[in-house]
Parts: C-alpha cells; structure tokens; sequence
C-alpha cells in the first residue's frame, strides 16, 4: 500500500516506469532470462534454441520468486537450473550433469516440504559436481605420475593450510571481508527480522548475480571491440612507428560509426536496462529498511521513541548510517561479480606465463601495501573528525529544532542573543570539523589517483608486455588483459582500497548496536501499575489511599489529605 500511495504522487510515465522496475517480471524473469542470453553453451548455439530455454528459465525463476516468497534455497535452484540449461547441450557427460542438475533444482523448489527433499536435492547436485570434475580429477592424477615433484609440492602445500586451518580462515575471513558483511546483515537483520530480510536479501541477490555477471560477459565483448577501433586510429597515424598513414581517415570514421551502431548502442541499451533493475531493487531495499527503522523500531512504543530521542544522534543520521553500511558492502559486490567474467581470463594466462605471478604480483602487492598504510592512517583521522562533525550535526539540528518550536517564548524573555550565541558555537565546531574531514580526504583521494595513474597501470604494462612479447595475448586485447589483472588485484586488495568505506561500516555498526540496545533496554524496563482506593470504605472520608504495585521489591503507600475526594487538594503527600 505503501508503494501505491507513492506511485500515486508520480507523474504518468514515470510512475508507469517505476512500476514496472519493481515488478516481479523485472525483478526474476528478465534477469534470469538475460544471463541465459549472455552465457551460451557455445558460440555456434542457434538462436532457436537460445530463447525457448531463456524464457524457461525466466519463468521458472519467476515462479519462486512471485509475491515476495523468495529464500536462498530457492535461488540454489534457480542456479541448479541455469546450469542446466547450459550443461544439458553440451555432449557426453555433460548431458548427464545437465539431467541431473535439473532434477535438483526441481528437488531444492520443493525442499522446503520435506527434509529428505532437500537432502535428495543436495545430493544429485553434489553427484553432477563429481562427474564434471571427474576429468579434471584425473587429468591431475596423471600429471601428479608424470611430475612426482610437483605433486609432493602440492600435496604439502594442502598440508601445510590443513594444519594452519584457522590461520588461513582468518586470512579469508580478511580477504573477504566476512566482519564488515556480518556487521551490515546484523544492522539489518536487528530491523526487518529474520524471514523478512531472508526473503528480501534472497530476491536482491537473484537480481544482482544474474545482472552483474551478464554484464560482465557483454563488457568483455564490448572491451575487444574498443580496443580494436584503438588500434585502427593508430594506423590512421601510419602505426605505431609513424611513417605514412595505413588507413585513410574516412575509412577509420566508417569504422567508427560502424562500432557505434553494433557494439556501442546495443552495449549503452543493455547496461543502462539492466543497470536499472537492479539499482532500483536495490534503492527499494534500502527504502525498507529505513522504513522498518522509523516505524517499526522507534515508533514502536512510547519507551522506544523516548530512547531514542536521548540518543546522541538523530533518527536521520541513524538511518543514514544503517543505509551507508549496506549500500557499502552491496556497492563492494556488485563490483566483484561484474569484474568476475574478466577475472575468470587469469588463470589461464597464469598457467602459460608463471613468472607473471611469481616477480610481477609481489612487488604489486609491496608497493600497495605501503601505499595502504598511509592511506590507513589518513583514514583514521578522516573518520575521528567525521563522528565529530555527524554530532555537532546532529546536536545543532536538536538545538534548531527545540529553539523554532520555542520561538515566541524567546521573543518574550529576550533570549534571542543566547540562542544566537548559541548556533554559532554549535555551527562554527561543525564547519571546523567539515573543513578537517575534506583536506583529509583530498588529500588521501590524491595518493590514490596518482598512485592508480602513476604506479599501478605503469606495473600492469610491464605484465601485459611480457605476454605480448610471448604470444599469449594479442595487440587486440590490451585493454581487456590490463582490465584483468587490474580487476585481480583490486579483489585481492579489497580491504585496503575500501579501507575508508569499511571503516565507516565499523563506526556506522557500533552506533546501530548502541541505538537497537537502547531501545530493548527501554521496552524491557519496569513499569510501575497502580491502583487507587478509599481507605475506610466510607464516601465521606477525605483520606485518598494510592497502592503503588511494583514487580521487584516491596510495595510503598502514598498517603495524603484531601477535599470530598478530589485528589490531594494541593497538599505534599506523606509517602
């Protein structure tokens, strides 16, 4: 109802628009149906059989996720059924897997019936793993014989982590940011409750994995594409050498125009459509979120508004900082699921050129790591004069806010001067601050671009360079290859590039746990019952007994005089 009412505030078109990006069909079907678009069993997959299968997996993505209903076992399926999909085209085995992960997500759509459905379901999906990496399997196996040294290295290797377990979790526990994900789902979870966030987490995350990985595939297309129309207006200019011109500038603005129409429109249609749906999905979470703050936390009684009123911040501020946290850590995703396509090109340029990762990567990994730790340090102080200036914020809108409503009252008095004197100190600490917190981060946003421009992309070049010079890459896929590493890189070093944003996941959680605790402790509080009688029974007594019933201790009379009955007359009560 909620939504309808805002709709109905939203002129024809738009309104008309948004309706449909919050619809289910835009939500499941679209999405579904586009990675399946995007991710074909192969290059030569006839259109004929591309769209039956993407409308089937559409629909039957929309089938578990219609009217709010989704869970995570419903998009375990949705997946079991995109595999399939891909896997039931593929020959011999694959046919196999592809049957048997089919089955599977029709066993998980139903797992919530019975536990024996879902433990069938987990097992014909763990029976596809097996056959489709029983070939990988023994392809090592044999290589293990032909090469002993190498699989004794390994078979420590695997040792040594087995050993370290709890050491090399806590390393990806730090990699991944497993804290600051924990940290937002609790804010959350704290508002909207267990099922309720379930089922909006579950439907956000079938939106975002299916746009973002799309994306990435046609990004990769789009980024061969540019860097062939580069390359081209090089030989506009006779080449890298000079020397006379290889391709007249007519030819090259044909081409252009060319690239235009077939790769950078369609390119702009896709991203800016799929991009929207989940933007808006997303935007609509948040929207809930603060939503279920306001009503449902705060305004649930009296006890909880007075609480959160005594709270050194405002609700806005606390429902920014609840909106900040998960916007955070879905932006950090996001990001990671559309460069995943492109990372997925590493590993086998890896296994061709190892000394790419055994010289280049450490002396990366150094020089961020110096690079990281003052970055850290600026950080933490943009973060101390940031919680200053959110509280001056804060206490200069309460002070506003208090003095607007009070403002005939310092007219009469003749306060005006203390209220003026007042603002000011309060405004003036807030722009000290403000002013603190932006040369702090100019500063720290200009180490980073230079180290990005200056440092970073010179190092990939030196990566790209021995591929070229060995054969693996061609002039074609600079760009793409430089987009790979760079995207590797930024993924292992997530928690140093984002230092800024996750700390302020950390401060932003801290004061969500002390707003949600203030409030329980409010609703849990004693609350005092009282009732009320005569002593002697008798109308004309003017004795007005008060019982006071408390749930812990002894109770306590409240005894004092009175006219006719008419409460205390005016007169101290004896307690």
């Amino acid at each position: 109802r909620r939504d309808q009412r805002q709709l109905s505030m939203t002129p024809g078109l738009l309104a008309h628009t948004v309706s449909f990006l919050s619809c289910d069909f835009a939500v499941a079907f679209l999405p579904a149906s586009y990675f399946r678009c995007r991710f074909r069993s192969s290059d030569g997959e006839r259109l004929a059989i591309t769209a039956p299968l993407c409308v089937a997996v559409g629909a039957f993505a929309l089938s578990l996720f219609a009217d709010h209903c989704g869970t995570w076992l419903r998009l375990l399926a949705v997946a079991a059924a995109q595999a399939a999909s891909i896997a039931i085209l593929w020959p011999w085995r694959w046919r196999l897997v592809g049957g048997l992960l089919g089955l599977s997500a029709a066993a998980l759509t139903k797992a919530h019936e019975s536990e024996h459905t879902l433990a069938g379901g987990c097992a014909l999906a763990v029976a596809a793993a097996a056959i489709a990496a029983a070939p990988a399997a023994a392809s090592l196996a044999a290589m293990a014989l032909e090469r002993p040294a190498a699989a004794s290295a390994s078979i420590a290797a695997v040792a040594v982590c087995a050993s370290h377990g709890s050491a090399v979790w806590r390393a990806v526990r730090h990699l991944l940011l497993v804290e600051e994900v924990g940290l937002a789902h609790a804010s959350a979870r704290r508002v909207l409750g267990a099922d309720s966030l379930e089922t909006h987490l579950s439907t956000l995350a079938l939106t975002t994995l299916h746009c973002q990985l799309a994306l990435g595939q046609l990004g990769v297309t789009y980024v061969k594409a540019a860097q062939q129309r580069k390359n081209r207006l090089l030989l506009a200019g006779g080449g890298a050498a000079g020397g006379p011109p290889q391709l007249s500038a007519a030819d090259f603005g044909r081409h252009a125009l060319r690239f235009m129409a077939v790769v950078g429109l369609p390119y702009l249609a896709q991203r800016t459509a799929v991009e929207s749906i989940n933007a808006h999905l997303e935007r609509t979470f948040l929207h809930r979120l603060t939503y279920s703050l306001s009503v449902q936390l705060v305004l649930a009684d009296g006890e909880s508004l007075a609480a959160t009123a005594r709270s050194n911040l405002t609700l806005d501020a606390h429902a920014d900082a609840l909106k900040e946290s998960v916007h955070t850590i879905f932006s950090l995703a996001e990001r990671k699921l559309f460069s995943l396509p492109k990372m997925a090109l590493l590993p086998s340029v890896l296994l061709r050129h190892p000394r790419l990762a055994l010289a280049g990567l450490p002396i990366i990994l150094g020089l961020d790591a110096a690079k990281s730790a003052l970055h850290a340090a600026l950080t933490d102080a943009f973060e101390e004069h940031r919680k200053a200036e959110k509280r001056a914020d804060s206490r200069l809108a309460r002070v506003v806010a208090y003095d607007l409503a009070q403002a005939a009252q310092l007219t009469a008095t003749g306060s005006l001067e203390l209220a003026r004197e007042r603002w000011g100190e309060v405004a003036l600490q807030a722009q000290a601050e403000e002013r603190c917190k932006h040369v702090i981060n100019a500063l720290r946003n200009w180490i980073g671009w230079l180290y990005w421009q200056d440092v970073l992309h010179p190092s990939i070049e030196v990566g790209i360079a021995w591929l070229l010079e060995a054969g693996h890459v061609g002039v074609s896929e600079i760009w793409l290859y430089s987009r790979v590493i760079e995207d590797s890189i930024d993924t292992l070093l997530t928690r140093s590039r984002a230092e800024a944003q996750l700390a302020s996941v950390r401060r932003n959680s801290v004061e969500l746990v002390a707003l949600h605790a203030a409030v329980a402790e409010a609703q849990a509080a004693v609350r005092v019952r009282c009732s009320f009688g005569d002593e002697h029974g008798g109308d004309t007594s003017a004795t007005v007994r008060v019982r006071c019933e408390f749930t812990r201790g002894a109770s306590r009379v409240v005894v004092g005089s009175g006219g006719g009955g008419k409460g205390l007359g005016g007169k101290r009560p004896r307690l």
